[in-house]
């Protein structure tokens, strides 16, 4: 693959990897341990890593207040919608991969 479908691929693998190594050690897993998982280079497992960093300060910002009082849940196609439209993909966000 290649493109955007692919880079979405290369994210979750890396998404996984990394909390694979979590859930079998109980620590971060360095860039080696992805890349070996994934078969991607470290340099892409850094990029997916920074990638997956940008993606998550976008989500927290979208979850922001969810525990202060007065807070009104959001609707799920109105949370699809805001999730898809600042580029977050896939079923970790709840949303289809395509």
């Amino acid at each position: 693959m290649t493109g955007p479908a692919r880079e979405t691929t290369s994210t979750e693998e890396v998404r996984l990897a990394v909390y694979t190594g979590f859930a079998r050690t109980g620590r971060a897993p360095g860039v080696p341990e992805p890349a070996a998982r994934t078969g991607l280079t470290p340099a892409q497992v850094g990029r997916e890593l920074r990638r997956l960093h940008a993606l998550w300060r976008l989500a927290r910002g979208w979850y922001a207040g969810r525990m202060e009082r007065g807070y009104i849940r959001r609707e799920p196609a109105t949370a699809a919608a805001y999730f898809a439209e600042v580029g977050l993909r896939g079923p970790f966000w709840g949303l289809p991969s395509a």
